[in-house]
């Protein structure tokens, strides 16, 4: 991968109180895709992405985001390694798992660790903005109690 490459994308001055979303997935072409389409379909969050799940990892320590996307085979480490690790540092991490696969083992994996939201490849737009929206609700919601 080119060195050069910016894991992050963020507006110059996100709002106060804004919501950030960190997506990783590996596939280039698909990540800059569904994020420039989050990005318009939400242009309050700030997003930061990331092509595997150790520097989504990394990202994760450095900015916490709200709400993480992943794909679950990546290199370097997957998407449920870093899920796992995210929910150790903050447990109710909020965690959305992109995947083609419909394995059982896959499936168990994800219920395991709590997480609720699964979007089948290829992605619905239109489904993930959704579990996007309910997630920003939750997370709103959560945050003025």
């Amino acid at each position: 991968m080119n060195d050069e490459v910016n894991h992050t994308m963020k507006p110059c001055d996100p709002a106060p109180g804004a919501f950030s979303l960190l997506y990783v997935e590996d596939d280039e072409f698909t990540r800059k895709i569904t994020c420039k389409l989050i990005s318009l379909g939400f242009p309050e969050l700030v997003i930061y992405q990331a092509e595997n799940g150790k520097v989504g990892l990394e990202l994760f320590k450095e900015h916490r985001p709200d709400i993480v996307i992943s794909d679950i085979n990546m290199p370097v480490m997957n998407g449920i390694q870093m899920a796992r690790e995210i929910r150790e540092i903050s447990p109710h991490a909020t965690v959305i798992i992109v995947t083609a696969h419909s394995d059982k083992k896959y499936l168990d994996d994800i219920g395991n660790m709590g997480i609720v939201h699964c979007v089948v490849k290829p992605i619905d737009h239109k489904k993930l903005f959704e579990v996007i929206g309910a997630c920003c609700t939750a997370i709103g919601m959560a945050l003025h109690q």
